[in-house]
């Protein structure tokens, strides 16, 4: 005897619940996160909602455990720094790529025409399907979010490790100049002050400066190094600076 749909619906769901890690206790959030509004509209059925609330919440709920993770993680970082890598580590792209390795394109319920644009390829789509798999998520497991927390953390461990390796996000020479530019319409400038040390060896001095006489300096085992802790000082006096008039 052939299988019904919402039966094959249930066995797909059970997939995506072993691939997550997560048993569901209410089946219907979790049936209701993967509902694309396109289905919705083409299904005809008044009942049915679509996965955006659960959406809106996952967002939030996703952006609250990153933002104490990092907090945790990177006490002597700033607010702007801070706010700087968590907006990389949760960005769409990070998330799609997350909801790729999750496969979870093939568990999303989609209108016909969606299907033949073939949305489900694009960055916003998926994204948007992982957050409301959070959402779900963090509704389902009754109070606390340990499980979500956990589930958050877990598959984006592998961007939170390349920011502890400084490979993310610490562009200091970027964020000055779209900072000064904001400001002063102007562009920093670097100067070599010294190189110490053998070649192999060697320990350059670089000073930084900015339109209105704030200058920086830094040290580094090359030149670019250097150059990006010139500006990291720079930077954090700015946010400093900026800090005391805002409270002013």
């Amino acid at each position: 005897m052939r299988s019904s749909p919402s039966d094959r619906r249930e066995k797909l769901e059970e997939k995506l619940e072993k691939i997550l890690k997560v048993a569901f206790f209410d089946r219907a959030l979790i049936h209701n996160a993967l509902v694309h509004s396109s289905y919705v509209n083409e299904s005809g059925h008044t009942e049915l909602e679509s996965n955006e609330k659960l959406e809106f919440l996952g967002d939030a709920v996703l952006s609250l455990v990153i933002s104490e993770h990092l907090v945790s993680k990177f006490s002597d970082f700033s607010e702007g720094e801070l706010s700087r890598i968590k907006s990389v580590i949760i960005s769409e792209k990070s998330l799609a790529s997350c909801a790729r390795k999750l496969k979870l394109a093939r568990f999303l319920l989609l209108g016909r025409g969606a299907i033949k644009t073939e949305i489900i390829k694009r960055d916003s789509i998926l994204s948007d399907t992982l957050e409301a798999l959070i959402g779900a998520m963090y509704l389902d497991q009754g109070i606390g979010y340990g499980k979500t927390r956990a589930f958050i953390l877990e598959i984006l461990s592998p961007l939170v490790q390349d920011v502890q390796k400084k490979k993310l996000g610490l562009d200091y020479k970027t964020i000055l100049q779209e900072y000064t530019q904001k400001l002063y319409r102007d562009v920093p400038s670097y100067r070599v002050l010294s190189i110490e040390g053998p070649e192999h060896e060697k320990l350059f001095t670089v000073s930084a400066g900015i339109r209105g006489g704030l200058t920086g300096t830094g040290t580094g085992s090359t030149k670019k190094e250097a150059e990006q802790a010139a500006a990291r000082q720079i930077f954090h006096i700015l946010q400093r600076e900026e800090l005391l008039e805002n409270n002013n």
